[in-house]
């Protein structure tokens, strides 16, 4: 069986180590709008058809770049296709 490709981005998110601050850029300088924001932990916006997204951390160091999360029709099948390919 042929594994079904992505369906497309669900959402992109960054890591920050200052939600309040984070939340601020993006809402006054970019002027996004604020969709969801749970605690200090997480936070989304609207940015067209994907959401952009923000991680808390407490890390010294922040990860690189940010994740990127694929829509799948099968999250199961997916996973095994991935894992067949090493």
């Amino acid at each position: 069986m042929a594994e079904a490709p992505p369906l497309g981005i669900d959402h992109v998110y960054y890591w920050t180590r200052d939600m309040d601050r984070a939340i601020a850029f993006y809402q006054e300088v970019l002027g996004l709008e604020l969709a969801h924001r749970a605690g200090e932990g997480w936070a989304e916006f609207r940015a067209g058809p994907v959401r952009l997204a923000l991680h808390a951390t407490r890390e010294a160091e922040l990860p690189p770049s940010g994740t990127v999360v694929f829509k799948v029709a099968d999250l199961d099948e997916a996973t095994s296709a991935l894992g067949q390919r090493g």
